[in-house]
């Protein structure tokens, strides 16, 4: 089951409950429009019909619970069910943004709810087998792996503790990506993207790098510079060029208010809020000089007191769901 802490109570819950069942008393025209928004005319199918029909029953309970990871991996055996008769990552993929378009039409603010679907949309896309154009081939992942490998090396001669951090941050993305649903080369294309995230720290000074204290302003400023300054670094190595927007975006918060370009919900690469959510967690458990560790607990609570302003909603269900398997290791040993 997962964690009972995901499904928190707050005003918006009246607001949540009354869409839902606005939606599910148009359940029928749902299913038409996700058959109708995402399948070709000539591949409009009984079984297309059928596939969304059940998709919008588990949808509506999804919603309902803000519990979304389990709806992904129905997707996935509902794909391998259907798939020689129809689409259905993508009709489900494109289904879902039109019920998100359907709620942010209506005169009740529905925004938040519109945002959880837009991010569900794009888990969906996102356990496509080519998900990110990363190509499979044997000799381009050992160069990758070789480059990142390379990249942490001059990140460890800076700082071993950010070196440490972001190989945790990567496995524990992995973690999280698997939740997903997504396939083997998306749960590798978003580990490496979390072992990179921090590379532009390798540009800040150490003294701020290294400061015993909460830092300056001006310090905070140089500091954010870092994840431009890392999407530059991978961007101009050519086999970790897909990886720039990650780096570039891991610091972007879901309500768009994050740094650099300000991206919101799912304008900000799906791998991007993945490693933003593991970065946090790790980074509020992990003892600093500045900064006393918290307890694993309550730094899950704070992932669920931002869920859908800070963090997307889903990446948290999925990391709170992961940690509830898989211990984090992080740099000072604690979970």
């Amino acid at each position: 089951m997962p964690d009972p802490r995901v499904f928190f109570c707050d005003a918006r819950d009246d607001v949540r409950a009354a869409l839902v069942a606005k939606l599910a008393a148009q359940r029928n025209a749902l299913a038409k429009r996700i058959v109708r928004d995402g399948v070709l005319a000539e591949e409009r199918t009984i079984a297309a019909d059928t596939v969304a029909g059940d998709f919008v029953d588990h949808l509506l309970t999804a919603m309902e619970r803000r519990s979304y990871v389990g709806i992904l991996q129905w997707v996935d055996r509902t794909r391998q069910r259907f798939r020689d008769v129809v689409p259905v990552h993508s009709m489900l993929a494109s289904g879902v943004r039109g019920v998100s378009g359907t709620l942010r039409a209506w005169e009740v603010p529905a925004a938040e709810l519109a945002a959880e679907l837009e991010s569900l949309a794009d888990a969906i896309d996102a356990t496509l087998l080519h998900w990110y154009l990363v190509p499979l081939d044997a000799a381009l992942d050992e160069e990758i792996d070789a480059d990142v490998d390379r990249l942490l090396g001059t990140l460890a001669s800076c700082d071993c503790y950010t070196r440490d951090h972001s190989q945790a941050v990567a496995e524990a993305s992995a973690r999280v990506a698997r939740l997903l649903s997504f396939s083997g080369a998306g749960v590798n294309f978003v580990a490496r993207s979390g072992a990179l995230h921090d590379i532009g720290k390798t540009t800040v000074g150490l003294d701020v790098l290294n400061a015993p204290r909460a830092l300056a302003p001006h310090e905070w400023v140089a500091m954010r510079e870092h994840a431009a300054a890392g999407a530059a670094i991978v961007g101009a190595i050519e086999s970790l060029r897909p990886f720039a927007p990650i780096v570039r975006a891991h610091h972007e918060r879901f309500d768009g208010r994050g740094y650099p370009d300000g991206l919101m919900g799912s304008g900000i690469p799906l791998a991007a809020r993945i490693v933003a959510a593991v970065d946090a967690f790790g980074a509020m458990i992990d003892e600093r000089p500045y900064s006393p560790a918290m307890s694993v607990d309550d730094a899950i609570d704070e992932l669920v007191r931002h869920s859908g302003t800070q963090f997307d909603p889903i990446v948290v269900e999925a990391l709170i769901e992961s940690l509830r398997m898989t211990a984090f290791r992080s740099p000072s040993g604690a979970l």
